[in-house]
């Protein structure tokens, strides 16, 4: 029997990283990121406490282009 691999799930801190070194033009903020679950973009899973782990599959989502699929306007 192998091990099965564990998803590594990031913060939202960690995802707000990302997507800046992504996209340093956008103004992302954590705002904008909880607004897109609100939305139902990303569905991050919750530790006990109640924050927010989000998957490799919704840091795809984020990805992509956000001046298109996430209407985050671009740095004044």
């Amino acid at each position: 029997m192998q091990p099965q691999a564990v998803e590594q799930r990031l913060t939202i801190g960690a995802v707000l990283s990302l997507l800046q070194d992504e996209f340093p033009d956008m103004d992302v903020t954590i705002s904008k990121i909880r607004f897109l679950e609100a939305e139902g973009l990303v569905e991050p899973g919750r530790t006990p406490t109640g924050y927010r782990k989000f998957s490799a599959a919704d840091v795809d989502r984020l990805h992509g282009d956000p001046r298109r699929r996430h209407g985050l306007a671009p740095r004044p």
